[in-house]
């Protein structure tokens, strides 16, 4: 997996700390094996896609106002990667970049991992998550397969939960360029 890395941070780190940075928290999934989304609307939100989300979707996708029009986005690879030590969600994403504007997906892109990579998402109640942005605030939707069905949590980002390794949850980001 390659990844993105701005100057700022190069400026700071150099690219051996840089990776040996991402494998302390999340370790990849399926590498070497590309997995694209498809464009998506932005007119998609989470809190109206309760076909996809049958299982339950959070209240909160409505409550915390993150149901609102995004952009139309174009086809991007992704990442998956595993929880392999405690943290935060701000530990987890701080690991890949500095720059969150290069980690999150509209919610339209969330919705059509969902339907097109359910296979890829951890069951058994564990979530993957996926960073979005409403407006200026940053949120982490939950998503996982609860029995047959899917479910969808909302969490704020700067929740400081540890999130333990043990369960594995996974992150989903868009795959970055070292």
């Amino acid at each position: 997996m390659t990844h993105i890395v701005s100057d700022e941070v190069l400026g700071r780190f150099s690219r051996q700390q840089i990776v040996d940075r991402q494998k302390t928290y999340l370790k990849t999934l399926y590498d070497g094996k590309p997995i694209i989304l498809p464009p998506a609307k932005g007119s998609m939100t989470i809190a109206k896609s309760s076909d996809i989300f049958a299982g339950y979707l959070d209240s909160n996708f409505k409550n915390w106002g993150t149901d609102k029009k995004g952009i139309d986005t174009e086809e991007v690879p992704v990442s998956v990667l595993e929880i392999r030590r405690n943290g935060t969600f701000a530990q987890f994403l701080g690991s890949l970049s500095d720059n969150l504007e290069k980690l999150h997906f509209s919610q339209g892109q969330i919705v059509e991992f969902a339907k097109l990579h359910r296979n890829k998402l951890r069951a058994e109640g564990y979530g993957t998550f996926f960073l979005f942005k409403v407006g200026k605030e940053y949120f982490v939707a939950n998503i996982f397969k609860g029995g047959i069905l899917l479910e969808a949590n909302v969490d704020r980002f700067d929740n400081s939960r540890i999130w333990r390794a043990v369960y594995r949850h996974r992150f989903v980001v868009p795959q970055l360029k070292l």
